[in-house]
């Protein structure tokens, strides 16, 4: 892995990979543990924090595209929340 995956999401190379970072990027071996692990992630971050990981890794854009869509699916659903609540995007 490169350092552009380990200094992804502020994790410096220095100190290493937090435990859900790990079991992310184990997740990402697979696409049938990819599809669970995804569908189950409710937060962008943690989906900008795969995508750099894949792009420094194996960069699959299939596998890219399908973390993609789940962050473009969360953002909508955030964006429409706060139309709600009565904020405008910026």
């Amino acid at each position: 892995m490169t350092d552009a995956a380990t200094n992804t999401g502020g994790v410096q190379a220095s100190h290493g990979l937090t435990d859900r970072q790990k079991t992310l990027l184990s997740d990402l071996r697979s696409w049938a543990t990819l599809h669970v692990v995804i569908t189950s992630i409710d937060s962008e971050e943690e989906l900008t924090w795969m995508m750099h990981a894949e792009k420094a890794g194996q960069n699959r854009i299939r596998v890219l595209e399908r973390i993609h869509s789940r962050y473009c699916v969360l953002r909508r659903e955030r964006e429409r929340r706060e139309l709600s609540e009565g904020k405008l995007p910026v």
